[in-house]
């Protein structure tokens, strides 16, 4: 399957490009947090965005995208940054630099909002991003699982495993934000069937046996990102 990359000036943009540009930000924030009082510290949390329920009822709705960015202590990071560069690069190698960054960020804000709307608790982390990376993931394997072959079978069971592992531990530990989570991977899994390339069969030249083209899903498919906004923020100013 080739990497999605695009032109410019003559050269190619590296396929996982934005995925290292969103772990080099979380790092950059996490070293602005600890610099200023400490990643772990609560007014730190609040000052650098951190989802705070009452103040996102006043009026503060940036928070439910800031949330993302912020990350409690050097545990939390590593283990956000680890998973980002692991689903992360693997969606945006198969969705491309654009349909990856639209996944990333509504799965977030729609992890930060299933959040506000069902904890009243201060959260904090990229985890319902990477969940919606995960899903939609999971969804393009799904839907290319003949073409894909046996390698691509076996990303898709590791990647079922992997959720579901995820989700369980989630219900079991009570430190962790599960709305937040499962929003994510909802979000994840419909943008994941609205934008999810194909894998197609191309006939080879004589002799040479077929190859694989990846075709980018139909323009209409975006149509599910305005729907998707206009309904989180429904739910948001409507609590």
């Amino acid at each position: 399957m080739n990497s999605p990359t695009r032109p410019t000036d003559g050269r190619q943009l590296p396929a996982t490009l934005l995925a290292w540009i969103i772990t080099a930000i979380n790092v950059a924030v996490w070293i602005a947090m600890e610099t200023a009082g400490g990643s772990t510290t609560g007014r730190v949390l609040v000052a650098f965005g951190a989802k705070v329920t009452p103040l996102i009822a006043q009026g503060e709705y940036w928070r439910l995208l800031t949330a993302n960015f912020v990350h409690v202590g050097a545990t939390h990071l590593l283990l956000n940054s680890v998973a980002l560069l692991s689903f992360g690069r693997l969606t945006e190698m198969a969705f491309g630099h654009s349909r990856f960054l639209t996944i990333y960020l509504i799965s977030g804000l729609a992890g930060v909002t299933a959040s506000y709307l069902f904890t009243p608790g201060l959260s904090a982390g990229a985890s319902a991003a990477i969940f919606g990376c995960a899903a939609a993931l999971t969804v393009f394997f799904a839907r290319n699982r003949r073409l894909a072959g046996a390698a691509g079978r076996a990303q898709l069971s590791g990647m079922l495993f992997i959720l579901g592992a995820n989700v369980v531990f989630g219900l079991v530990a009570p430190a962790i934000d599960q709305w937040g989570h499962l929003g994510g991977l909802v979000c994840g899994s419909i943008l994941g069937f609205a934008l999810a390339p194909r894998l197609v069969l191309v006939p080879g030249p004589e002799g040479e046996p077929p190859g694989i083209r990846k075709e980018p899903s139909p323009l209409f498919g975006w149509l599910i990102v305005p729907l998707m906004l206009i309904i989180l923020g429904a739910l948001v100013v409507g609590k």
